[in-house]
């Protein structure tokens, strides 16, 4: 092994080992059972606020509904309580929950949760076939007859307030555009907008067109569904903090963040609608009668990674049917033979949630009972090889897909407390297959620091980079030089050293550490050196954890 060995062991010893790894664990909990029914009735369509879940529970089979009833849990007590029973249309936000009557009677009735208050809004005359509710505002859209013609109408008022609606769309049957399904219909409210689709009058077409608008705008197409929709036309978009989510037919999961103009494709295999929280997206596949599997994708990080994963093997003729998030809950239900609404913390599904040490771990799989997390196959491999814990840390995720940018292909990655570990498929079988973030220029980023911008060193200073403008410091330099990534070169060569460390990106400058502490620093493409003159040879140099730096910085 290279002497790699000192500078890392410094890190360990003088910070302490693991150092805020256990102070804050994030445990890996199995998915809470809210509620459960069986053949005589089933359970669907969960929604939550973050807070609490609400779901339909349905007299009769999936496919002949007799009745339908509305019950809630909080994420804390999980304890099913009946609501309301007769009802068409449901939403929730921030404790609130509202419902429709439909073809029971007209009107919407408001529900708080945590009071037990009840009110009505009143509506107008005709059918409420949906109703959507977010910050205070709730929306309905209306089938109301109107002579020989059909209109649907969509309007809003505060759902404390009440007084009269106000009118943000309305369209006539008559006019030939749109078709009077009203079971194809469904209604978003996010912001100031209203979100909504309807189907074509073509009863051979399979567009329907997805609209938003604001209170006196001209409503815009800003998507299109083609075919039916993963679980039928109920909840077949979502939309949260301008983020928006929608599914088709043939598998196809969209998302556009409005804030930023990005576009997102994310899937062409899923199952069942999409959801999204405003900054995660989820759906789930079925894979030929194997498993059943939850996804998430974060927009914020272009990630994709496995939330949750029902095992077809035990639980057969069974799926992941609807999705809801918000506030960091995500919910969904389990279509079996009885049906089941499962919930969890967003935090515990991400790559970062710690899991629990297997009682049969797999071969070539080493568990780190510090960290929570396991280095499997190649990336262990990768990481015994060129130093480990030592240099890279111990796992801090498990392996999960990134992409730099949404269009990009994904890479299999994984970060330790110092590195992000990039599986390059187009290196397969080199000494390149695996590579190493540039987690010190994306910590510059993520600080708003150019280091294209920062003072260059003099040319002809010892251990001076063209390539950067930067020399690396006297101090810093045998700790550089002496230790590199295993390519086969003898000893330990120039290019060994950059693949590990990289170029550097800054001069020696005083900064304030995730300690507190402040200490001479200096970047680098991969890794940020610091000087403790304080400490004993040979642990006056350390390494800044990168790896936990940045995860911190995503939320994660």
């Amino acid at each position: 092994m290279r002497s790699i060995i000192r500078i890392a062991i410094v890190t360990l010893l003088v910070g302490g080992m693991f150092t805020g790894l256990n102070s804050d664990a994030k445990a890996w909990h199995e998915p809470t059972l809210v509620t459960a029914s069986g053949s005589g009735a089933f359970v669907n369509a969960p929604l939550t606020d973050g807070t609490n879940i609400v779901w339909r529970l349905s007299s009769g089979t999936p496919s002949t509904v007799l009745e339908y009833w509305l019950w809630w849990a909080t994420t804390d007590d999980h304890e099913p309580k009946p609501l309301a029973r007769r009802l068409a249309d449901f939403d929730l936000d921030d404790g609130i929950v509202i419902w429709s009557n439909g073809s029971f009677g007209e009107g919407i009735t408001a529900h708080r949760l945590a009071t037990g208050e009840e009110w009505s809004i009143a509506t107008g005359a005709g059918e409420v076939i949906h109703v959507a509710i977010s910050d205070g505002t709730v929306a309905w859209v209306r089938r109301q007859a109107v002579g020989t013609d059909e209109h649907f109408v969509i309007e809003a008022t505060d759902v404390e307030g009440g007084g009269p609606a106000t009118l943000v769309a309305a369209f006539s049957v008559a006019d030939g555009r749109f078709s009077n399904r009203g079971d194809w219909w469904d209604l978003r409210v996010d912001g100031d907008l209203f979100y909504w689709h309807q189907p074509q009058a073509d009863p051979d077409s399979t567009i329907t067109v997805l609209m938003r608008a604001a209170v006196g705008q001209v409503h815009e197409v800003v998507g299109y569904f083609y075919g039916s929709f993963p679980g039928g036309a109920y909840r077949s978009f979502d939309v949260e903090n301008g983020l928006l989510t929608f599914s088709n037919q043939d598998g196809w999961v969209e998302a556009k963040d409005f804030n930023s103009g990005t576009g997102y494709a994310l899937t062409n295999l899923a199952t069942t609608p999409s959801a999204t929280d405003g900054r995660y997206v989820f759906w789930a596949v079925e894979d030929r009668n194997i498993a059943s599997t939850l996804y998430a994708y974060d927009t914020w990080t272009n990630s994709r990674f496995v939330a949750f994963e029902l095992d077809l093997t035990i639980w057969s003729s069974s799926h992941v049917d609807m999705i809801s998030a918000s506030e960091g809950i995500v919910a969904w239900d389990v279509r079996a033979p009885g049906c089941e609404i499962h919930a969890a913390n967003v935090r515990d599904r991400l790559p970062s949630g710690w899991r629990l040490d297997p009682e049969t771990p797999d071969w070539g799989v080493d568990y780190f009972s510090e960290s929570g997390h396991s280095l499997r196959n190649g990336f262990r491999s990768f990481w015994l090889e060129n130093g480990g814990l030592p240099v890279f840390g111990a796992p801090l995720t498990e392996e999960y897909l990134e992409r730099s940018e949404w269009w990009r292909p994904y890479q299999t990655v994984q970060f330790t407390e110092r590195q992000r570990f990039e599986w390059h498929s187009e290196h397969a079988g080199t000494a390149y297959e695996v590579l190493l973030g540039r987690l010190g220029d994306e910590l510059l980023k993520h600080q708003g620091r150019d280091w294209t911008t920062f003072p260059k060193a003099n040319p002809d200073a010892a251990h001076y980079f063209a390539e950067t403008g930067h020399a690396i410091d006297e101090r810093f330099w045998h700790d550089w030089s002496s230790q590199g990534l295993e390519l086969g070169d003898p000893g330990v060569s120039l290019r060994e050293s950059l693949a590990l460390f990289g170029y550097p990106l800054s001069e020696p400058m005083p900064e304030t550490n995730a300690d507190g502490d402040t200490v001479l620093t200096q970047y680098f493409e991969r890794a940020v050196f610091e000087w403790h003159p304080e400490n004993p040879d040979p642990w006056k140099v350390l390494l800044r954890r990168l790896g936990a730096e940045m995860l911190e910085a995503r939320g994660w």
